[in-house]
């Protein structure tokens, strides 16, 4: 059984963050540019995971457990590249499959009888649709997905609000 485990708002500290940042833009200095926008040509992503780091538990988790694989979406190659290279620096081996925003996480790896770890209920619908064991992450302990000004609250999946939790979870839905 692998261990998958989500980028942004799982591992890093992202993404209240970058939405924060991305509305302030849009709101306070009136520019017109969507998010995609924002995310493809104005983030600079080395800088800005130095900026967010590590969500508390993840960094350690990762490091004690190097066969955990971190699945990510990206909206470009140069995400992609400072998310790796972020990881690298601080020391960590883990393997990194990175994933299209276009495309889901089940499009790139077998889901069946693997473990996702993911703060996003859609990620994880598409996961145990085809046979993946899905736990979902709240590093507020609150059992609420957030992105972007919305909540919603997971009501199908086992929560973990720390990495370190994985392996209670793990012997829950074996």
């Amino acid at each position: 059984m692998k261990i998958y485990i989500d980028g942004d708002g799982v591992i890093f500290n992202s993404v209240e963050k970058l939405f924060d940042e991305f509305h302030n833009i849009v709101d306070n200095l009136g520019l017109k540019i969507s998010r995609a926008e924002y995310l493809y040509y104005s983030v600079e992503w080395n800088e800005w995971l130095e900026s967010c780091g590590f969500i508390k538990g993840s960094f350690e988790y990762l490091k004690e457990n190097k066969k955990a694989i971190v699945l990510t979406k990206v909206f470009s190659s140069k995400e992609a590249k400072a998310k790796v290279s972020f990881m690298r620096r601080n020391k960590l081996k883990n393997d990194v499959i990175v994933v299209h925003k276009d495309l889901r996480k089940t499009d790139v790896v077998r889901a069946k009888n693997n473990i996702l770890v993911d703060d996003t209920l859609e990620n994880l619908n598409h996961w145990h649709e085809a046979g993946g064991k899905a736990i979902f992450f709240s590093k507020l302990g609150d059992n609420l997905e957030r992105f972007d000004g919305f909540e919603k609250e997971n009501t199908d999946y086992p929560m973990i609000s720390n990495l370190n939790e994985i392996e209670k979870i793990k012997r829950l839905i074996r």
